[in-house]
C-alpha cells in the first residue's frame, strides 16, 4: 500500500522532486562604446590623429572657439564633413583621439579598470 502511494506521489506530483536538468543562464551583453567628447584635464597628453585641430566650418569674427577633443568610430576623422553634425562640432576646432589611446590610457583612467562606461555618466558634446 505504502508503495503505491510512494508511485502515485512521484507520477502526480513531479515538481515535489529535484529537477533533473541543471539550469543555466547565459548573459550576453553588448561591448559598450562611446564616442564623442573626451574630457583630457584628468589624463596624460592624448595621442592624436593629426597635429593640427581639423575645422569644417570657421567662425566669422574675432570669436575663437576652444578646441574638443573627439573620440570618434571607424573613419570618421578622415570624413569629418560628413560626421560633425552628430557631435554638434562643424564650427569648432577638434582634435581626434587614437582609439589606441583611449582603451589603454583614457578609458581604463576615466572608468576605472573594467573600463565599463556605467561607471560615470557619459559627457554630452556641449551645443555651440
Amino acid at each position: 500500500m505504502h508503495r503505491l502511494a510512494l508511485i502515485a506521489l512521484i507520477v502526480l506530483c513531479p515538481s515535489v522532486l529535484p529537477a533533473a536538468q541543471p539550469r543555466v543562464g547565459i548573459v550576453i551583453e553588448p561591448p559598450v562604446e562611446y564616442y564623442g567628447q573626451v574630457d583630457i584635464r584628468a589624463v596624460p597628453d592624448p595621442w592624436l590623429v593629426y597635429p593640427e585641430p581639423v575645422l569644417v566650418e570657421p567662425v566669422a569674427g574675432s570669436e575663437k572657439a576652444e578646441p574638443l577633443y573627439l573620440y570618434v568610430p571607424g573613419d570618421h576623422h578622415r570624413r569629418w564633413f560628413k560626421h560633425c553634425r552628430e557631435y554638434n562640432a562643424c564650427s569648432v576646432p577638434v582634435f581626434f583621439v587614437k582609439e589606441s589611446w583611449y582603451k589603454k590610457v583614457y578609458r581604463p583612467a576615466y572608468y576605472g579598470d573594467s573600463g565599463k562606461s556605467s561607471a560615470r555618466p557619459a559627457i554630452i558634446v556641449p551645443g555651440y
